[in-house]
């Protein structure tokens, strides 16, 4: 019993290092207008992170959408930063948008969101929310490691 326990502090604590970690990457974003929330959680045998990115604004959310542009280049660091740590990491994206998110998801589909050359010339200039979902088995304890 006392060895569960004291995994439990051990993933507890590596879960909030992952959570500064990822705050650090995403810092700039603050100076931008944005904020972010970071979710961890875990079923049976995978630990999934969620990091859903928002624009500061209004109460409405259609009055606080945005480019993916304007993210592009912090997500893109936080893609590479999860990589580093977690080599084998799943990762899939989710945007909502105030118009057309059948377009969206048939480009996300179509392209591979880290290869776009020119992040312009998309049908991404009018999103409300922007999440990245990292899943697999991460090991925390190896964390402070790498």
């Amino acid at each position: 019993m006392r060895i569960k326990l004291f995994e439990g502090f051990l993933d507890s604590q590596e879960q909030n290092k992952l959570r500064q970690d990822i705050n650090d990457v995403l810092v700039e974003l603050a100076d931008l207008g944005f904020r972010w929330e970071v979710y961890i959680s875990k079923n049976m045998i995978n630990w999934y992170v969620t990091v859903d990115i928002t624009k500061e604004g209004e109460e409405d959310w259609e009055d606080t959408d945005y480019g993916i542009s304007e993210i592009y280049e912090s997500a893109m660091m936080l893609v590479g930063f999860m990589r580093d740590k977690y080599p084998d990491v799943h990762i899939r994206y989710e945007l909502a948008s105030t118009y057309n998110e059948s377009e969206i998801d048939e480009y996300l589909e179509e392209n591979d969101l880290e290869t776009i050359e020119d992040i312009s010339d998309t049908p991404m200039d009018s999103i409300y929310n922007f999440q990245v979902n990292f899943s697999g088995s991460f090991d925390f304890r190896k964390i402070n490691k790498i």
